[in-house]
Protein backbone atom coordinates (compact mmCIF):
# COMPACT_ATOMS: atom_id res chain seq x y z
CA UNK A 1 0.00 0.00 0.00
CA UNK A 2 2.78 2.41 0.90
CA UNK A 3 4.49 1.78 -2.44
CA UNK A 4 1.25 2.52 -4.31
CA UNK A 5 0.81 5.83 -2.48
CA UNK A 6 4.40 6.79 -3.23
CA UNK A 7 3.92 5.96 -6.91
CA UNK A 8 0.69 7.97 -7.09
CA UNK A 9 2.40 10.93 -5.43
CA UNK A 10 5.22 10.83 -7.97
CA UNK A 11 2.73 10.73 -10.85
CA UNK A 12 0.86 13.74 -9.51
CA UNK A 13 4.10 15.69 -9.03
CA UNK A 14 5.36 14.84 -12.53
CA UNK A 15 2.07 15.22 -14.41
CA UNK A 16 -0.35 17.22 -12.28
CA UNK A 17 -2.74 18.08 -15.12
CA UNK A 18 -2.96 14.48 -16.24
CA UNK A 19 -3.46 13.23 -12.70
CA UNK A 20 -6.25 15.73 -12.09
CA UNK A 21 -7.86 14.85 -15.42
CA UNK A 22 -7.73 11.17 -14.54
CA UNK A 23 -9.49 11.76 -11.23
CA UNK A 24 -12.14 13.96 -12.85
CA UNK A 25 -12.83 11.32 -15.47
CA UNK A 26 -13.08 8.64 -12.79
CA UNK A 27 -15.86 10.57 -11.07
CA UNK A 28 -17.70 10.94 -14.36
CA UNK A 29 -16.92 14.47 -15.51
CA UNK A 30 -17.40 15.04 -19.24
CA UNK A 31 -14.37 15.25 -21.52
CA UNK A 32 -14.98 18.86 -22.52
CA UNK A 33 -15.24 19.97 -18.90
CA UNK A 34 -12.06 18.11 -17.99
CA UNK A 35 -10.23 19.73 -20.89
CA UNK A 36 -11.48 23.20 -19.91
CA UNK A 37 -10.64 22.62 -16.25
CA UNK A 38 -7.11 21.33 -16.79
CA UNK A 39 -5.96 23.17 -19.90
CA UNK A 40 -5.36 19.87 -21.68
CA UNK A 41 -6.58 19.34 -25.22
CA UNK A 42 -9.64 17.22 -25.89
CA UNK A 43 -7.36 14.62 -27.53
CA UNK A 44 -5.12 14.47 -24.46
CA UNK A 45 -8.12 13.97 -22.20
CA UNK A 46 -9.45 11.24 -24.47
CA UNK A 47 -6.08 9.45 -24.25
CA UNK A 48 -6.23 9.65 -20.47
CA UNK A 49 -9.80 8.36 -20.51
CA UNK A 50 -8.65 5.24 -22.42
CA UNK A 51 -6.14 4.56 -19.64
CA UNK A 52 -8.80 5.05 -16.95
CA UNK A 53 -11.15 2.49 -18.49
Amino acid sequence: MRKEVTQMTKEVEQNPKEAIASKLLQIGMEIELVADSTGLTRAEVMDIQRDVQ
